[in-house]
């Protein structure tokens, strides 16, 4: 087999161009590609860069932020512009960091309600006798640090203040049966929250377990028992008894009707000191009226 070897020298195209200029042409054609990729790669470099400095931006991958992977900023559009920031809301604060308003607090009357916080003591002074008495207030003490619900109702209120140096307990009970027991600091003053058609009532010093003695200083209202029109009271304070709190101690007793009207030690109408003085100690028979404020203090 013969073998035919080409040669630049001997190439005939038939076009018209032989070996030579071909081989200039393609010399030409390197220079130019040479001079458009040394022109184009600074370009291609900066393209690249730019996209990835991008990918960073504020829009996440969505491109929406600016300098966002797609390269739209709302800026960029006219009309647009991004949403205001919103104020935080703390605690302390309401919305767009104006200042929280708290509703009022009212104590509940029912139940057990713990009013410790209360900002002041009862508000007494002395009576003609030099006995502390009461304001005549009318519903539950601002001062009051707890009130009780009887269960009997709820349209008369009994303001019971410890005046005396020591804790004491006071008993609500109606013919003989307790309904609730509260115990009182030095100073203090609690609630009983009850009905006006209750009959044979007592307020009495007690234990914290309602246990009384039967030597005790009582507050006591007879009702309709006694005669009165339905829903009066037949108020008084009794030492028929006995003067004493559940430890002993000679005790004072004064009332303080929301009218105005008062009893007990060191004033015009005072206590029961013996079964048949009525005279003297039953002037606030028949009084309507629906809060009764008792205090009781150590005997001097």
């Amino acid at each position: 087999m013969s073998s035919l070897t080409i040669s630049p020298q001997n190439l005939d195209t038939g076009y018209g161009f032989d070996s030579a200029s071909a081989s200039q042409q393609s010399q030409q054609l390197q220079q130019f590609l040479l001079q458009l990729i040394s022109e184009l790669a600074p370009l291609l470099l900066a393209a690249t860069q730019s996209g990835v400095s991008g990918s960073g931006g504020s829009g996440g991958a969505g491109g929406y932020g600016a300098g966002g992977a797609g390269g739209f900023s709302p800026d960029a559009v006219p009309g647009s512009s991004a949403p205001a920031p919103t104020p935080p809301v703390t605690g302390a604060t309401g919305a767009a960091g104006s200042s929280a308003v708290s509703p009022p607090v009212t104590p509940p009357v029912g139940g057990l309600s713990d009013a410790s916080t209360s900002s002041s003591p009862a508000s007494l002074s002395n009576n003609a006798g030099g006995v502390a008495q009461a304001a005549a207030i009318s519903g539950v003490s601002p001062a009051s640090t707890q009130v009780l619900n009887t269960g009997t109702g709820n349209d008369k209120t009994f303001n019971v203040t410890n005046n005396t140096s020591r804790p004491e307990s006071f008993t609500y009970s109606v013919q003989g049966n307790n309904k609730a027991t509260m115990t009182l600091q030095p100073g203090q003053t609690g609630t009983f929250v009850a009905g006006s058609g209750d009959i044979g009532v007592r307020i009495s010093p007690s234990d914290a377990n309602g246990n009384t003695h039967p030597n005790e200083v009582l507050y006591e209202d007879g009702g309709a028992d006694n005669g009165q029109a339905t829903g009066a009271g037949n108020p008084d304070v009794s030492k028929v008894d006995g003067n004493k709190d559940f430890d002993g101690n000679a005790m004072n007793m004064t009332v303080t009707l929301s009218d105005g009207r008062t009893a007990g030690d060191g004033d015009a109408i005072r206590p029961y000191m013996y079964s048949t003085d009525d005279a003297a100690a039953m002037g606030l028979a028949g009084d309507p009226s629906k809060t009764v404020n008792v205090v009781m203090s150590d005997a001097r």
